[in-house]
């Protein structure tokens, strides 16, 4: 049996992902982190106090100062750790148009398909779009600049989908990532490598320390993403990452890439219902 290395992976998210309440900000980012599961004790010893990672209770959002969060950024840096953070700007006003056309697509699909009347919610599919793209960028460099065999355990902040859609949303992203790994890299470049991902796993306990590092991470990265005016506005947390981490950060706009996916999967959707019993199930 081919030996894997085991590696973790994070993700969570930052804002409202909504036409209708953007209220916290104009944006819904993601982040996700990487690291090898055998650094793992290392990594939180280094960064526990900062983070509070050991605290009673988690460390809110209102007690990181510009300060604590430019430092966190710093300590984070010497870590053997890489970051990714992906976002979309709700303001664009295409991103509405298409959204609001996609849904509609979405919703007769999901009838058709899956027996499903309730109309799905854009805040659910921009999550799962974010996520699958976010986890995709981050995996891929990994494998890319190691070109070994993996098993990737990835573990995401607690996101409540409707049922109907649990499953979809959470166990078969796991078959996306794959298939998306073994086509655009393994296959098409012939790499001798094995790789795994596990079915996501939602982080559900308060106390974890693997939440609690990621919803930091989070938190810190968020600070470029907020309104000027908001008093936790600072563009120099994600600064000193980029500067500290080099090839193993990553900030981007996903705003287009999602545009693009709708568009796609309403034509698609399109020319299949023109064969017979052709039917695409969207999720």
């Amino acid at each position: 049996m081919t030996e894997q290395s085991e590696i973790i992976v994070l993700f969570d998210e930052f804002g409202t992902p909504s036409f209708q309440d953007n209220s916290t900000n104009n944006f819904f980012v993601g982040v996700c982190t990487i690291y090898e599961l055998s650094k793992e004790q290392e990594i939180f010893n280094a960064v526990d106090n900062l983070m509070g990672l050991s605290n009673t209770n988690p460390l809110k959002n209102n007690r990181i100062t510009k300060n604590r969060a430019r430092n966190i950024s710093q300590i984070a840096c010497t870590q053997p750790i890489e970051i990714t953070a992906f976002y979309i700007d709700l303001q664009v006003q295409e991103l509405h148009e298409t959204t609001n056309l996609y849904m509609q697509f979405s919703d007769i699909e999901r009838r058709l398909a899956r027996g499903i009347t309730k109309e799905r919610k854009e805040a659910n599919f921009f999550h799962s779009q974010l996520l699958n793209d976010c986890l995709s960028y981050i995996l891929i460099s990994f494998i890319m600049k190691r070109k070994e065999n993996f098993n990737f355990q990835i573990f995401i902040d607690d996101w409540t989908y409707p049922e109907p859609d649990r499953i979809i949303a959470l166990e078969d992203s796991t078959k996306f990532l794959k298939n998306r790994i073994y086509q655009n890299i393994i296959d098409d470049l012939k790499l001798d490598i094995s790789i795994n991902i596990e079915n996501i796993i939602l982080l559900t306990d308060a106390n974890s320390k693997r939440k609690r590092f990621i919803d930091v991470l989070t938190t810190v990265c968020s600070r470029s993403f907020l309104d000027e005016s908001n008093p936790k506005y600072d563009r120099e947390p994600l600064n000193i990452l980029s500067t500290g981490l080099r090839d193993r950060f990553m900030v981007q706009s996903d705003t287009a890439e999602m545009i693009n996916f709708m568009k796609n999967m309403i034509d698609y959707c399109i020319k299949k219902t023109k064969s017979v019993d052709a039917k695409l199930i969207i999720i």
